[in-house]
């Protein structure tokens, strides 16, 4: 026998319990998840109070930057800006908490970039069109110097 009002009649019923059911969880869960990323974002304010750090250089080992980065920008970098891996195969897969954070800001932009904390939000600019030039360059003090000298000035000039 074929019923198709019973069906019906099933749907807006599993309709009218379900959605209920679906906005009392989002209810309970929206302000959950706003509450943990109020507290990340108080956990990163207080790693970077205790370590005077207030900028990170967010870099990825994608696009054959693993060299540029190790051997000139991670020597090069100025007093104050801390540097922070994405991901690496050969270190620990999950970085620590604060650092996921601004892993996350730096999210959607060409590596590597910088990340400046302020009191009310992260500064994410990308300096990849930025050293793109230098990027071939072997361990060499000028380029760590240029390096250094592009640092300062994004860090002057936009954040």
């Amino acid at each position: 026998m074929n019923r198709p009002w019973l069906q019906l009649v099933l749907q807006v019923l599993l309709v009218v319990v379900a959605l209920p059911l679906v906005l009392a969880v989002a209810l309970v869960t929206l302000p959950l998840v706003l509450l943990e990323q109020i507290g990340d974002y108080l956990i990163l304010r207080l790693h970077c109070r205790r370590r005077a750090c207030w900028s990170y250089l967010v870099v990825s080992p994608r696009s054959n930057w693993n060299n540029v980065i190790e051997n000139n920008l991670a020597p090069a970098l100025p007093e104050g800006v801390g540097l922070v891996w994405k991901r690496r195969h050969d270190r620990a897969p999950t970085p620590i908490r604060p650092w996921r954070v601004l892993i996350w800001a730096a999210a959607g932009q060409a590596k590597p970039c910088l990340v400046r904390v302020t009191w009310r939000r992260l500064h994410v600019v990308s300096l990849h069109a930025s050293l793109r030039p230098l990027k071939g360059a072997a361990r060499d003090p000028a380029t760590q110097a240029q390096l250094r000298a592009v640092l300062e000035q994004v860090l002057r000039e936009r954040c």
